[in-house]
Formats: structure tokens, C-alpha cells, sequence
């Protein structure tokens, strides 16, 4: 997929030039969405804000590598053993916990990250350090050998809600 003009995307099946197809960015999201097996009765799409009205429950989904962004999840984001997912989206923003357990390729936290409830990035091996202005209201989880991160978070402004398990 690449963006051929503003708010269009082309996907391209095979080489062959006339099975290609401009869509709008609405159709674009929810084709993405679909093929992740989402219902689209589960989100909005709002100004190119795409906004989940419960929980996204991504779980074991060894295919995601990464989510559109500008992301508004009102419940939970689940995302654990996404071992593929490499890149969070821009502008995410989570009403209640964020889950990254288990995403081994993942390398690190956007910044403007915000998160109404806990983090937990148990085994996220990669990430190292968290961005400054990330936004946790509750605890941030990690696993007692993730020694790099641990120490790092211990000499953070986010020391207190460190939680190593």
C-alpha cells in the first residue's frame, strides 16, 4: 500500500497495473480493521480519528505490525503476544489499560502516549526507556529481568509506579 495523493491509498494486486485501486482514507481503515477480523460496528472514524467505543482486543494477532494512528480506544487496548508489532501508533490514546506483553519487536513507547489506566510492557524486551511525556494514571508493569528498562524507569520521573513482576 502507498499514499498516492492526499487521502488516497492505492493497493496494488500483483503487478498487473489495472487491478490496482484508489480508496479514501475511511475505506482504507476499515479495510485494515477487517482484515484483523474487527467489527466495524466497533469503532467510528471521525475526522481521521478513529475512535473505539469498548475494548480492542487484539490478542495473539501474530500478523499486526502496526496500527493506523490517531487511535482513541475508550476501554482497554489488548495486544499481547503481538510478537510482530513493531510500531505503536502517533496520537494514541487508551481510556483505561494498555497491554503490550509479550510484543518482542517492539521497540519502544510514542511520545504523547497517553493512558488512563496501567501499562503493562512485561517482556517487551526492546524497549528501554520510556518517553518523557508519556502519560500513565496508574502503574507501569515490567518483568524483573527486563534490566535495562527497570534501572532506567528506577532513575525516572516514573519510579513510583514501577511495578516489576
Amino acid at each position: 500500500m502507498k499514499l498516492v495523493k492526499d487521502n488516497l491509498f492505492e493497493f496494488t494486486r500483483g503487478n498487473d497495473p489495472l487491478n490496482t485501486l484508489g480508496i479514501g482514507y475511511k475505506a482504507k481503515i476499515q479495510k485494515f480493521f477487517d482484515d484483523l477480523g474487527v467489527n466495524r460496528d466497533d469503532y467510528n472514524i471521525e475526522d481521521k480519528q478513529i475512535i473505539f467505543k469498548n475494548t480492542l482486543d487484539l490478542i495473539d494477532c501474530t500478523s499486526l505490525v502496526e496500527l493506523p494512528d490517531n487511535l482513541f480506544i475508550i476501554g482497554d487496548l489488548d495486544l499481547i503476544d503481538c510478537i510482530n508489532l513493531v510500531k505503536l501508533p502517533d496520537n494514541l490514546t487508551v481510556g483505561s489499560c494498555l497491554n503490550l506483553d509479550g510484543c518482542i519487536s517492539l521497540k519502544e513507547i510514542p511520545d504523547n502516549l497517553d493512558v488512563a489506566g496501567y501499562l503493562s510492557i512485561e517482556g517487551c524486551y526492546k524497549i528501554l526507556k520510556l518517553p518523557d511525556n508519556l502519560q500513565v494514571i496508574s502503574h507501569i508493569y515490567v518483568k524483573e529481568n527486563q534490566f535495562e528498562l527497570v534501572k532506567w524507569i528506577k532513575s525516572s520521573k516514573f519510579k513510583d509506579k514501577l511495578e516489576v513482576i
